[in-house]
């Protein structure tokens, strides 16, 4: 997909940031990030990378924006992460969340915009406590925090709005994401990222339980290249679909493997 006019929201953050790194090359990547949880270092020194420190809440910007650009491409990356903080603050995660992407998917819809896909990124905290495994698409969902409520409710917007206005969409639900570029600091930064500080700060990483907690964890290269694809293809469209491994490992089984040495802490110490 070279030679394309992209936009990522929450760029600057984890998946944004390498995802920026993947398509910058070949391709005009403006990203829009408030830089609460990411950072502007993360992102690829490129001619090619336009950076504006704004919230996808300013919606006056993004509509001008979006209308000024006329992007090919738009990921909906940013969100507040934090589950605890949307459940403190409901009101104000839901517009971050929630209304400033339908924002988006509308000011796309009215001013008749030809993007040629919309990929939204969702959780798979959609699911609630469901134990039945392996998650599928079609598993029970039971969000249970505004933050799961409000990542299922844009999927349907963005999937809906793809079927009744014409506009191509695709939804993604990333399950536990570890790599490079991933802040420690966040309060919702994965267990692997929480090992690795541990590790480079030679202090000792606390478990909780027994240990024999499983997640699905995907390493963030993959989710990048699942992003591409779902962007490229023609038939990824009005859907939601799983990025993961399909595979669990409990939290004894990682922290073995970091003892080991056979896996790399994956934080960028800067």
């Amino acid at each position: 997909m070279p030679g394309q006019k992209i936009l990522i929201t929450g760029g600057a953050g984890f998946i944004g940031s390498n995802l920026a790194d993947a398509l910058v090359d070949d391709n005009e990547v403006v990203v829009v990030d408030d830089l609460s949880m990411g950072k502007i270092d993360n992102l690829p020194n490129s001619n090619h990378i336009h950076f504006f420190k704004h919230s996808i809440t300013d919606y006056e910007f993004i509509n001008e924006l979006l209308v000024a650009w006329k992007f090919d491409y738009i990921y909906l990356l940013a969100a507040v992460a934090s589950v605890a903080d949307t459940i403190k603050r409901p009101r104000y995660t839901h517009e971050v969340n929630q209304n400033a992407n339908l924002n988006i998917l509308e000011t796309v819809r009215v001013n008749k915009l030809a993007v040629k896909k919309i990929i939204f990124s969702s959780s798979a905290a959609v699911y609630g406590n469901n134990p039945v495994l392996p998650k599928s698409e079609k598993s029970a969902i039971d969000p249970l925090t505004p933050y799961a409520i409000d990542k299922y409710a844009t999927e349907r917007f963005v999937i809906d709005y793809g079927k009744l206005y014409g506009i191509s969409t695709v939804a993604t639900r990333f399950f536990n994401v570890y790599g490079p570029k991933q802040n420690p600091q966040s309060p919702y930064s994965g267990v692997l990222s929480l090992i690795s500080k541990s590790i480079i700060e030679n202090k000792v990483f606390n478990i909780y339980g027994d240990g024999q907690q499983t997640r699905d964890f995907i390493y963030i290269d993959d989710v990048i290249d699942a992003l591409i694809i779902l962007t490229t293809h023609d038939s990824a469209v009005a859907d939601v679909y799983n990025v993961a491994t399909g595979e669990k490992n409990s939290l004894n089984t990682v922290i073995n493997v970091f003892n080991s040495g056979s896996l790399s802490t994956g934080v960028d110490e800067d």
